[in-house]
């Protein structure tokens, strides 16, 4: 992440106090933060490899979900957020794109 970019000092440490939480989060449904370090201007955020992309795409590449795997998928997304909350952090943009599965679909 270019943190070149981000115009106001109040931005660089919202940016490095998300960071900062996310490396803390450790939930078998959370993707894990591996490493963080910044170089040149850069914040370069090494995360967990799920490599069935987000939810979002996986629909509209394979269509609806049969009910028994959206339940699975539901209950992980709830175990994730009621993990966050848990821990006092709020993900605020909650969306398909935003939930991220391995390549088996899970």
């Amino acid at each position: 992440m270019d943190t070149t970019k981000l115009k106001k000092p109040s931005e660089r440490v919202a940016l490095r106090r998300e960071v900062s939480v996310h490396y803390t989060l450790k939930h078998r449904n959370v993707v894990e933060v591996l490493e963080v370090f910044e170089r040149s201007g850069y914040i370069f955020i090494v995360m967990e490899l799920l490599e069935g992309g987000d939810l979002f795409n996986h629909i509209v590449e394979n269509g609806k979900l049969e009910e028994d795997r959206a339940r699975a998928i539901f209950v992980q997304m709830l175990n994730a957020i009621w993990y966050c909350h848990a821990n006092s952090v709020v993900h605020r943009d909650l969306k398909l794109e935003n939930f991220l599965i391995d390549k088996n679909g899970k």
